[in-house]
């Protein structure tokens, strides 16, 4: 599972750029200084790394250079030199190059920290990634202080291994510190992110997971599928 957190304004204006002049842009370096600054308390890719993988998707696909990036992939959709999946896997990319950070987690474990929120367990994976899921989470978490929050994951992690019959004697089990650092860990940085949403106007979280199609990233207007559609909200 994957959340994205995208700067809005970086967003738009490197999507309404001309397309050529972002190849040019990524191949020289020149754009970096509109990209926002990074959050130290979560994931991002390296400037180069965003720029090989940007270029590496435009040789991929004949553009228009002289349209704006969204025109230019709007086009390419239309005139069905791009699938829906391609159109959204290049927006994507220049998300990733927009974003001031990811934070992510095994869906798996992702119950744990899910769960708690929620008035009901999540039934299965799928739960997890609807919309009106995440209205609740970004609702509890802002109630919750990251330090009481990250307390009860743990307390729940231990209430669950004991019910499984499970220790939680860490000289009985070696594993058992460096899981609840982890989850402490991970806790914390999901309980950030999501305060970095809830409270900056220009932040927008994007949530989606790995190998899931680009187009079915996002939720509502920032649907990825609707802005290859629709247009930016």
């Amino acid at each position: 599972m994957e959340l994205l957190l995208i700067s809005k304004s970086s967003c738009r204006e490197l999507l309404n750029m001309k397309w050529s002049d972002v190849v040019t842009g990524m191949d020289e370096s020149s754009l970096r200084h509109l990209r926002p600054q990074p959050d130290e308390h979560l994931h991002r890719s390296f400037d180069v790394d965003g720029e090989a993988e940007i270029l590496d998707w435009a040789q991929l696909h004949d553009l228009d250079g002289e349209l704006s990036t969204l025109e230019a992939i709007q086009e390419a959709k239309s005139v069905r030199k791009l699938s829906l999946a391609n159109a959204c896997e290049g927006i994507l990319l220049l998300m990733r190059w927009s974003s001031i950070g990811y934070w992510e987690a095994w869906e798996g474990r992702s119950f744990l920290y899910f769960d708690l929120l929620l008035p009901e367990p999540a039934e299965d994976i799928q739960m997890l990634y609807h919309e009106d899921t995440w209205a609740i989470v970004k609702s509890e978490l802002a109630r919750r202080s990251a330090k009481e929050y990250t307390q009860q994951v743990v307390m729940d992690w231990m209430r669950r291994r004991k019910e499984l019959g499970e220790t939680i004697d860490e000289k009985s089990d070696p594993h058992i510190l460096p899981t609840m650092q982890s989850h402490t860990r991970l806790s914390e940085g999901l309980h950030h992110a999501v305060t970095q949403w809830n409270t900056r106007d220009d932040i927008e979280g994007i949530l989606g997971r790995e190998h899931l199609s680009a187009e079915k990233w996002g939720h509502d207007q920032w649907r990825l599928s609707t802005i290859v559609t629709t247009g930016l909200p």
